[in-house]
Formats: C-alpha cells, sequence, structure tokens
C-alpha cells in the first residue's frame, strides 16, 4: 500500500512540474509571429529600424526562454551544400520603380503646364485686338462678316451730256432704290439689282445759245440697273463692319418706261439698254450704310442723238 501511494505521488509531482512550464513548440509559434509582425512593420516603413532579433522572444512573450531539448542532426548525403533558406523571405524593395513612377508623374505634370499655357495663349490671340498688318493676325473672320445683304435708297441728281449746239440739260433730283450682297473681306465684291428714276431738264437754244422758253420740259424715265462692283476696304474694325469701303464696276441699266414731255420722246426714242461705268466710296457704321456714288455713261441714251447720262446719287441703307 505504502508502495503504491508513493509511486501516485511521484507521477502527480511530475505532471505538476511539466503544466508550470511552457511547452517549446508553443513559443516558437509566438516568436515567429512576433517577427512577422516586425517584417511587416519594416515593410510599411523602410526608414524605422527594427529591433534585434534576440530579443524578440524574451519581449514577446514576457518569460524566461527554455532551451529546447536537443533534436539529433541528420547527416546529409554527399554533394554540394544548399544555401539555408529563410522561412520568411523578406520582402524587395523597388526604389528604382518607384523613382520611374514619380519621373512619370513629373513628366505628366510638364505636359498638363504646357497645354495650359497654349490655351492660354490662344484665348490672348483671340481676345487682343486685331493689327490688320501683323502676321499673326487671322486671316478669316466669322461668315457672318464675310457675306452681307443690305437695302439702300437715297436721291439723285442726273443730267445729259451732248454735244448738239440747239440742245442743252440741266440736272433735276431723282431718286434709286436697291439691295445688294457683298462678299469677302478687305478686297470684296458686290452684286446688286436697283430701282431708279432719272430726271432733268431738256430745253432748245437758239444760236447765241440762249434757252428758249417755248421748248423746255422735264424729262423723266425709269430703269432697272444692275451694277457690278469690286472695292477695298482701307479702314476696317476687327469685325469688318465698320469702316471705308473704296469701289468701282460697271452697270447694265435696262429701260422700263419714259413719261410724256413737251418734246414728244417716247420709248423708241430711247435705247433699250446703255452701260455705265460707276464708281464711289462708301462708310460701314456697324449695320448703317452710307454711299456717294457717280454713274458715266458711255452709250448714248437717245437713238438719234448724241446724249449719254452724268448722275451722282447717295444712298443710306441696312445691312444684315
Amino acid at each position: 500500500m505504502n508502495r503504491i501511494l508513493l509511486a501516485a505521488s511521484f507521477l502527480i509531482a511530475q505532471f505538476s512540474a511539466r503544466a508550470q512550464q511552457p511547452a517549446p513548440l508553443i513559443e516558437r509559434t509566438e516568436s515567429i509571429i512576433y517577427e512577422k509582425r516586425v517584417t511587416e512593420k519594416r515593410v510599411a516603413n523602410p526608414d524605422l529600424p527594427g529591433p534585434p532579433v534576440s530579443e524578440n522572444a524574451s519581449s514577446a512573450v514576457g518569460t524566461t526562454p527554455v532551451p529546447e531539448p536537443a533534436v539529433p542532426v541528420i547527416s546529409s548525403p554527399p554533394g554540394p551544400a544548399l544555401a539555408p533558406q529563410a522561412a520568411y523571405p523578406a520582402p524587395t524593395a523597388a526604389p528604382d520603380e518607384i523613382r520611374q513612377l514619380r519621373r512619370l508623374i513629373e513628366a505628366q505634370g510638364q505636359k498638363i503646364d504646357s497645354i495650359r499655357q497654349e490655351i492660354a495663349r490662344q484665348k490672348q490671340a483671340v481676345m487682343a485686338p486685331q493689327d490688320p498688318h501683323h502676321p499673326a493676325a487671322p486671316s478669316q473672320a466669322p461668315k457672318r462678316d464675310n457675306i452681307a445683304v443690305g437695302v439702300y435708297m437715297g436721291p439723285n441728281l442726273s443730267a445729259y451730256s451732248t454735244d448738239q449746239d440747239s440742245l442743252g440739260s440741266r440736272a433735276r433730283v431723282g431718286y434709286q432704290l436697291g439691295l445688294y450682297v457683298r462678299g469677302g473681306s478687305r478686297l470684296f465684291g458686290q452684286l446688286g439689282a436697283e430701282y431708279v428714276g432719272i430726271s432733268s431738264r431738256r430745253y432748245s437754244k437758239d444760236d447765241k445759245g440762249t434757252s428758249l422758253k417755248q421748248l423746255n420740259s422735264t424729262i423723266n424715265t425709269h430703269y432697272i440697273q444692275v451694277p457690278l462692283q469690286i472695292g477695298y476696304r482701307p479702314l476696317m474694325t476687327q469685325s469688318r463692319r465698320t469702316g471705308i469701303r473704296i469701289q468701282a464696276g460697271a452697270e447694265l441699266s435696262y429701260l422700263l418706261q419714259a413719261d410724256k414731255n413737251d418734246f414728244k420722246l417716247t420709248d423708241e426714242d430711247y435705247n433699250q439698254t446703255v452701260i455705265n461705268l460707276l464708281g464711289g466710296i462708301g462708310f460701314d457704321l456697324g449695320p448703317i450704310t452710307l454711299d456717294i456714288s457717280y454713274h458715266h455713261g458711255i452709250r448714248d441714251v437717245y437713238r438719234a442723238e448724241n446724249a449719254k447720262l452724268r448722275m451722282v446719287g447717295a444712298s443710306l441703307g441696312f445691312k444684315f
């Protein structure tokens, strides 16, 4: 009986001593976990110095390290020695890749800055007042300023030039109204159509050139004219809607009607079509236009007499 009690006491003491000591396997696991956490911190922050390897187990567990039992060494077969490999290899840092990424970011930033500078330069060029003699000035204007349609009306003074000694002509006030299409920039072309009422005083002269009152009458004629002109703008604004025009060309006149008169001239006494040269100067004030023109006939108005038209006209108009 005593032997049984003594054996039981010995077994209880052995089990109690083993329960008070930590198992070597648990300690090794905790050490590995600690080393893994330290490695992760060093990867996240490379500048952070790591603790010595000899202190990781004692600081992580907080207990006295227990020596591990000796493990029998197994001799390796003959051959080339293998390099030791770590259980958790340290992550490789990539400073070259970081530098390349920074260079790419800087290059993209420089491209964005150059694009912004180009946009700002183009805005300044558009907003700056245009100098027509500057080589960088735009050569084209918006379409609405390159093509204009306008209407006009105004008075005229007309007379007939003749070399006959027995007839004379004095100017009277007539009128014209019409429309035109103008296209171009500084150099432009213009095509129009107008209705013209021409009035003059025709009289007969005696041998001394004195007017005979008994042969004195107003001659009124009505024409449709088609003027074709080429012009130039010596002065103009950037929008080309305000400036000065100089233009010249020719016009074809078609007789519509000749009014009754004391000289008994009828439509058969006139040439049906005549050609006149014309020239003038114009002023554009936004949509308002003012033109002064001179019409010089190069074909006789009458079929049986030498008489050519001389007319000066003024017109006030509006362009779209």
